[in-house]
């Protein structure tokens, strides 16, 4: 059974143009992650408004919006994350001799990556959705 992706973003917008079959099987994948990429980053920009709105953390109103070009930077340090293994979030970011590596610190301040994790989000928040789902904030996705 085939799903259609379907983001709750009602001003997410579909972009650029559906590829014919010349331009290949990454066309075509680019076009899916770079939909879905679309929504996270125009999903995590609203969650942020509404965090912001009382927001005591003062490491929280250093935010500012994120765009597709970061949100994939995120993701690709999350993913590197899953394979080079580091006992703790700050390690990745460590000038320590054990630890050091320039990847993470290449890609992004560590306090913008934690402020990405902590804000990262698929869907609207809203109290409509079934408690029993506990999967519905992802089940577009």
């Amino acid at each position: 059974m085939t799903q259609k992706f379907v983001c709750t973003n009602p001003d997410a917008k579909m972009h650029g143009d559906v590829p014919d079959a010349s331009h290949g099987p990454l066309a075509f994948y680019r076009l899916f992650v770079d939909d879905v990429i679309q929504c996270m980053v125009e999903e995590t920009n609203c969650n942020a408004k509404q965090v912001l709105e009382s927001a005591v953390e003062s490491r929280l109103k250093m935010w500012h919006e994120t765009d597709a070009d970061e949100m994939r930077q995120f993701i690709g340090l999350l993913i590197w994350m899953g394979l080079v293994h580091f006992p703790s979030l700050d390690k990745y970011w460590s000038n320590d001799m054990l630890y050091c590596n320039s990847v993470a610190t290449s890609v992004m301040k560590r306090n913008r990556f934690q402020l990405l994790l902590r804000l990262w989000h698929f869907a609207i928040n809203n109290d409509n959705n079934a408690p029993s789902d506990r999967l519905h904030k992802i089940q577009h996705v």
